[in-house]
């Protein structure tokens, strides 16, 4: 229905139109050729003005300028101005000027011959002379010349009015005609309207619908996505002390209790089973260290107890003992003073922008920035590993950075570009 209801108003205008096309072909090509040569006569006319106006300047720089090198400089510039004016004259537009471009022609030249005189004035005669020159000839007769200049665009206006004028009775006709096809294509164009206004409306609360249950759903996701966070990171924080506290503390109990038991036997028994016992006191020293490790990571306790400053330092240490990249920290101790959701997100965004840098994108140098400006929290990682594409290459590591930054009013980017590195950014309230 729409198909043939726009197909049919197309259709209309073509055959209105059609026989009117050719007369308004020809009074645009009429309507065009005269607007351009008023238009190119008009251009003429002010650059001539201008060049009148700048030949003027340096004239009267040139007479009162005392160095001899600045006032050669202006009298080339003078007579550049002159060439450039004279080619101006020399145009077929405003040769059509009759006798106000020829009194204009002759006004210029004799300009021309009071001043070219002057143009060989040394130093001396320009500052006895120049000024008395400039007001009682130079001046009166640029005024003259440009009072010249006016009356020739008066003349191209006139020419222009003349010809719109012909125009005019032209599209007089034509509208008439128009007038008649506009009645008829307007009435079959508010019905069409009215159809497609209903339809249109139709489908907007339709589409207002599904987009207030989108966002609704959006909403409810984020929310999940918020929970799923706080759960995440208390089972990070639970699991953490259950093995610091639990595993940790039981295999150091384990290690003294074999050194114990090793000085309980006797020399013969202690000989036999004292290497055997070394080997399971290391391995145990070993377990408990790699416990520790696995605790800090999940959720180091200097985050809770020393601040986000220390915590950042000791990841920083961990991945120079574990690679060979170099780690920097940058950030003032006054950062430790920042509530807890702020310290977590920051450390963690942190921790996964590092872990990204050296293990995906072979990173040799990282730099953690973390500063305080107008209330705001400034962090930044920044790596000169591999490049990658921001906008298709999103993981669950950069989803959850931004979901962690978003999550606390914050905003959240990344930069990375071939040969320079990646900026992993958040700006935190």
């Amino acid at each position: 229905m729409l198909l043939a209801g726009f197909g049919s108003l197309l259709l209309l205008p073509s055959i209105a139109f059609y026989w009117t096309r050719e007369e308004l072909s020809r009074a645009n090509r009429e309507i065009e050729v005269l607007r351009t040569s008023y238009l190119r006569a008009n251009r003429l006319l002010n650059d001539l003005k201008t060049d009148v106006i700048n030949g003027g300047t340096y004239l009267r720089n040139f007479l009162l300028e005392p160095s001899g090198l600045a006032a050669e400089s202006q009298r080339a510039e003078l007579l550049e101005t002159r060439g450039h004016a004279m080619k101006i004259l020399a145009a077929r537009e405003l040769q059509q000027g009759g006798v106000v471009y020829q009194s204009f022609v002759s006004a210029y030249n004799d300009y021309w011959e009071t001043i070219e005189p002057v143009l060989e004035w040394d130093a001396s005669k320009r500052k006895a002379r120049g000024y008395t020159f400039l007001r009682e000839e130079a001046f009166a007769r640029r005024t003259a010349i440009l009072s010249l200049a006016a009356k020739i665009g008066a003349w191209n206006e006139e020419q222009l009015k003349q010809g719109e004028n012909e125009m005019k009775a032209l599209f007089d006709e034509v509208k008439a005609s128009q007038l008649r096809s506009m009645l008829v294509f307007l009435l079959a164009g508010i019905a069409l309207a009215s159809f497609v206004y209903w339809r249109i409306t139709t489908l907007e609360r339709e589409a207002s619908e599904r987009l207030i249950q989108a966002e609704d759903a959006r909403e409810e996701a984020r929310g999940l996505s918020a929970r799923l966070l706080a759960v995440q990171e208390e089972e990070r924080k639970a699991i953490s002390r259950e093995l610091h506290d639990g595993v940790a503390q039981n295999l150091s109990a384990l290690r003294l209790g074999i050194e114990q038991m090793l000085r309980r036997l006797p020399e013969e028994a202690r000989t036999s089973i004292e290497a055997e016992a070394r080997e399971m006191g290391k391995l145990t020293d070993e377990t408990l260290k790699l416990t520790r490790n696995l605790s800090l990571l999940l959720r180091p306790s200097m985050l809770d107890d020393l601040g986000l400053v220390p915590a950042l330092r000791w990841l920083a240490r961990e991945w120079e003992k574990r690679s060979k990249a170099i780690v920097e920290v940058e950030a003032s101790e006054e950062l430790d003073g920042l509530q807890e959701a702020t310290r977590i997100c920051v450390f963690r965004v942190a921790q996964e922008a590092v872990s990204n840098a050296i293990m995906h994108g072979n990173a040799k140098s990282v730099r953690i920035r973390a500063s305080q400006s107008e209330g705001r929290l400034l962090v930044s990682i920044q790596d000169d590993g591999l490049s990658f594409d921001v906008q298709k290459d999103k993981g669950m590591g950069i989803l959850g950075m931004n979901e962690r930054v978003e999550k606390l009013g914050g905003k959240f980017s990344i930069a990375s570009r071939p040969g320079v590195g990646s900026v992993v950014m958040a700006e935190l309230p």
